[in-house]
């Protein structure tokens, strides 16, 4: 599967695919990501709820009645430690939310996409490079008989049967089994 997916002829459109295939997950995953991170819009409403608690603690803690005096004092005092608890628990919400939303969308990016990237990834490193030291050995020795030899060994040893016979097997000449190589390779000798 992996020679058929890689043949030059259609290296190009696998690579596009996973690209594809990585940009459509990435974006999901940022997408789902922001869709987490609106659920933080709630804690800023329980933030401003905790700071008009605040301000209405310290309203009623102000408050001095003719003769008694600050009567409320201590009640304003345990509104005021009360909607800064809860200003303070909104806050520590909306950075959990921030975080969860964050890991969310690297889930939902990492998850469908590292497969792929494992299993095609060193299989086309390993095809590149395959394909550069082909093109040198080439340049380097373009018109060596001993070259069209190995290529020609190389021919007979993966090419299917019928492209074998269709070569002209078993008397084919070195030379026409190595071009054969080189153009199931996408290599030419020039």
């Amino acid at each position: 599967m992996g020679d058929w997916l890689l043949h030059p002829r259609r290296r190009l459109l696998a690579d596009v695919l996973v690209i594809a295939w990585v940009v459509v997950w990435a974006l999901a995953g940022v997408t789902a990501g922001r869709a987490i991170d609106r659920i933080s819009e709630v804690t800023h409403s329980a933030e401003g709820a905790g700071s008009a608690v605040v301000r209405t603690g310290e309203s009623i803690r102000d408050v001095d009645a003719p003769v008694i005096g600050p009567v409320f004092e201590e009640a304003g005092d345990q509104v005021v430690e009360a909607g800064e608890a809860a200003r303070d628990q909104a806050r520590e919400s909306e950075t959990d939310v921030h975080i969860a939303a964050v890991l969310f969308g690297l889930a939902v990016f990492l998850v469908p996409t590292l497969p792929l990237l494992f299993s095609y990834g060193p299989v086309r490193l390993h095809r590149g490079r395959e394909t550069r030291a082909l093109r040198a050995l080439l340049r380097d020795h373009a018109d060596d008989p001993a070259l069209d030899s190995m290529l020609a060994m190389r021919a007979v040893a993966h090419m299917p049967y019928h492209r074998l016979r269709a070569l002209g097997a078993p008397a084919v000449d070195d030379r026409t089994l190595a071009d054969a190589v080189l153009a199931r390779e996408g290599v030419t000798r020039s």
